[in-house]
């Protein structure tokens, strides 16, 4: 090393590693790629992962930054692969040409597959947290990939081609880029590209939660691209949300929108591919406004009420319920689950979130919880993990001793998640309520359980 002109600018940045990563697909072609680690790795764990594929054919380079930052991404805990499939620029004129005329029928396929080797390679990262992003023909590409598979619980497009034969006809690049990328082809001798090859007319197909982005003064790409997905998703009932970026071309330099733009990004795949919509929320809250924003956390307080005895309210966990109130502990160890139900719940119950709101006060909450966590033992669901909401009763007023603002704080928690009864155990997969056991169970607590897992 004779010179390392980073060493100033990077002096407070921890850097995860980065190492290649390629596979031969099934055409034989060396697909080469790379994986971008968080800075704080550990195999042990199971990590989201973002896929991330170039835009019109140009390779993405390992720079530091850049519009699509991998390193910002892989800071906010996720690790990153990045592949160069077929078409890419800088592996040959040969390579590049499978481009021309093709509209992502050999790429989709080379992405799907790389994502299924790369997942099996990599057992740390989890195939239910996966998302996917591109921009330009990388946006077509999710796009397109999202019509094609379900295995990205989550996808991004920016600037992204809808409909080819409108991106053909539209803007300052559409014809002559399709003049190379589909040679002597045209809408009107070639519908197998310009229909069957857009995904505008496939949307009935999309099953991904899809972010569409775009500048609304895009020469290269016109907004329209995304405009008429938004509004054919829309109509289909599909997942999907859209920022169009006021001013902005086909990338977005203003500094404030570009922020904007790039937390937009993060925050989507935090929803999806963490269950944790806190931020996507705080960005762009529902037309309910603060009611979709779950209230921040505010700790544990222990209050003795006359009625009530030792009463826990806040953000409690198992070990603040087991130290407070031992009573629960032995309620745990008297319940005895049919181990038949319990070996088959314990197939699915891993990738399972689990949201309970209880009362420490409540009969039905003092039964039910710790049954709960027996039958979290013997699945090997690690029950200290599992966050709960400790919330009063409408009859506990500012009169008793207890601070107004825990009482505030669980009205919230209740009207955030529509709770009229506990215990209420709210169960999700890849962000989504699978079903709810509220009170008491209908048949058995495992059984009820097994119930929602099989949905």
């Amino acid at each position: 090393m004779l010179l390392d002109p980073t060493v100033e600018r990077f002096r407070y940045i921890e850097l995860g590693k980065v190492e290649p990563w390629s596979f031969t697909a099934s055409s034989g072609k060396m697909i080469v790629g790379r994986v971008h680690y968080p800075p704080d790795f550990d195999p042990a764990r199971k990590w989201p992962c973002v896929v991330n594929y170039y835009g019109g054919t140009s390779t993405i380079d390992r720079s530091f930054g850049t519009r699509y930052p991998k390193d910002l991404w892989t800071a906010n805990g996720y690790v990153v692969y990045v592949l160069q499939p077929s078409g890419a620029t800088g592996f040959g004129q040969a390579f590049s040409a499978f481009h021309v005329n093709d509209w992502g029928k050999i790429v989709s396929g080379e992405i799907i597959e790389g994502v299924q080797a790369f997942l099996k390679a990599h057992p740390f990262v989890d195939p239910k947290r996966v998302g996917c992003i591109g921009a330009s023909f990388g946006g077509f590409m999710t796009e397109l990939l999202v019509t094609k598979t379900d295995i990205f619980a989550a996808a991004v497009s920016h600037a992204g081609i809808s409909s080819i034969s409108s991106y053909w006809g539209e803007g300052y690049w559409g014809y002559e880029y399709n003049a190379v990328s589909a040679a002597e082809s045209f809408p009107w001798n070639r519908p197998d590209i310009y229909i069957e090859q857009s995904p505008l007319f496939a949307a009935d197909k999309v099953k991904t939660p899809l972010l569409l982005l775009h500048g609304a003064a895009d020469t290269n790409v016109p907004p329209g691209e995304s405009d008429q997905m938004y509004a054919a998703l829309k109509l289909l009932g599909k997942e999907v949300e859209y920022i169009r970026v006021a001013d902005q071309n086909h990338f977005v330099l203003d500094y404030k929108k570009r922020i904007m733009w790039s937390d937009a990004i993060v925050a989507w795949f935090d929803r999806w591919l963490k269950d944790e919509p806190e931020w996507w929320n705080d960005m762009y809250p529902s037309p309910e406004g603060k009611k979709a924003m779950k209230p921040a956390e505010i700790g544990v307080h222990r209050v003795e009420l006359e009625r009530y005895g030792v009463t826990l309210l806040g953000n409690v966990t198992k070990a603040d319920v087991d130290a407070a109130l031992p009573d629960w502990f032995g309620e745990m160890l008297g319940y005895a689950p049919d181990p038949v139900v319990v070996s088959e719940l314990a197939n699915d119950i891993l990738d399972l979130r689990f949201t309970i709101v209880l009362g420490t006060w409540c009969s039905d909450s003092v039964r039910e919880i710790p049954r709960l966590w027996r039958i979290f033992e013997e699945a090997g669901y690690p029950a200290d993990t599992v966050g709960l909401f400790a919330v009063g009763s409408s009859r506990f007023t500012k009169e008793m001793p207890i601070p107004g603002d825990v009482l505030e704080w669980s009205n919230k928690v209740k009207a955030y998640y529509g709770i009229e009864l506990v215990p209420t155990i709210i169960v999700t997969r890849d962000g989504k309520e699978l079903g709810r056991i509220v009170e008491t169970p209908k048949d058995t607590l495992e059984k009820d359980l097994l119930a929602i897992v099989k949905k």
